[in-house]
């Protein structure tokens, strides 16, 4: 049987990539995880090439952080899921219509209801509309009207 939705996971931390990776699979063996990169240049080429439904993407990485790495991405047709263990990114995570914001260590049950939230709205395929909701808000970010998307549950 074919694994339903492709993920890739992004965090310089390979220990941190690995006990993502045991917690996916323990709490959703259908996901398919296609790529785990170190870095985000990494990352960037692997989904220009590859189509992918779920990143979890850390935001503090050397040379390149994750918010980084999404501003330079044209096309964005997936879901991310912030995982850092810094909670001051929260903002900038909103503003890219991230699905989740988790702080690490990784609470399992935080975990499994963000995926969840996350899986359900994939299901919608509203990821698009938000990707561009979310650019079209960053492209007022020099102006005097500071607006962002947050995604519901609907």
């Amino acid at each position: 049987m074919a694994k339903s939705k492709k993920v890739v996971i992004v965090d310089d931390e390979s220990k941190a990539r690995k006990m993502l990776q045991l917690k996916l699979e323990e709490h959703f063996p259908d996901l398919e995880i296609t790529k785990s990169a170190s870095g985000a240049d990494e990352a960037m080429q692997f989904l220009a090439e590859n189509q992918t439904d779920i990143v979890f993407l850390d935001i503090s990485m050397p040379k390149k952080s994750g918010l980084d790495m999404l501003k330079e991405m044209p096309e964005k047709d997936f879901a991310v899921i912030f995982i850092t263990s810094y909670d001051s990114y929260a903002i900038e995570a909103i503003k890219f219509s991230a699905q989740g914001y988790i702080l690490k260590p990784i609470d399992d049950k935080e975990l499994v209801e963000t995926v969840n939230r996350t899986l359900k709205n994939r299901k919608k395929n509203n990821n698009r509309k938000m990707n561009q909701a979310t650019l079209k808000n960053l492209s007022l970010e020099n102006t005097s009207q500071k607006l962002f998307g947050i995604p519901s549950q609907e």
